[in-house]
């Protein structure tokens, strides 16, 4: 009953993100959309690009990732041409920049749709329980604590996130190459 409490608990707050009228209770901030930089570490054998979103409403596209300033060559994404700058990155997609695979991994974004929302933080309480399944990339995603695994803690965070009870997605950002 805990578990259907808590879930529930995440909806309501979801319900609250929207306010009244579909307007964000979130806060803003001008603070862009940043990478990291490229992970020291593999995550699930693959390169990654970590980015954490300026705010809940925000997504990562193409030119952010042209706008980073190591990936103007952007050659392949997902294994077709480059598309539109603004065409929204997800956790998971890939990319070729200068003949090299890289994985864009975007905070929050769990459910890998190119954002950040209650489906996120509900995916998220169910893993951290397991009463979901979800793989490496996700869970690191998840790991808005840094800590190396999925916690409710994790998901804590990511629900008072969502709520704008917290104003940095991540806690403490991992590494990156300098």
């Amino acid at each position: 009953m805990k578990n259907f409490k808590f879930l529930s608990s995440l909806a309501l707050a979801g319900m609250l993100t929207t306010g009244f009228m579909g307007t964000s209770l979130a806060a803003k901030t001008d603070v862009p959309t940043q990478p990291l930089g490229i992970y020291k570490k593999l995550v699930a054998s693959k390169t990654v690009v970590p980015f954490i979103l300026a705010n809940r409403d925000d997504v990562v596209t193409i030119k952010d990732i042209k706008d980073s300033g190591k990936f103007k060559d952007i050659t392949s994404f997902k294994g077709i041409a480059v598309p539109a700058e603004d065409t929204v990155v997800s956790t998971g997609d890939v990319f070729q920049a200068d003949g090299v695979e890289y994985t864009v991994i975007v905070y929050g974004d769990v459910t890998k749709d190119g954002q950040f929302d209650i489906n996120d933080v509900t995916t998220a309480a169910k893993a951290a329980v397991n009463l979901e399944t979800i793989d490496d990339v996700q869970s690191e995603v998840a790991d808005v604590i840094n800590d190396g695994k999925l916690t409710v803690a994790d998901v804590t965070h990511l629900a008072k996130y969502s709520v704008g009870l917290e104003t940095n997605l991540v806690k403490d950002p991992p590494p990156a190459e300098p």
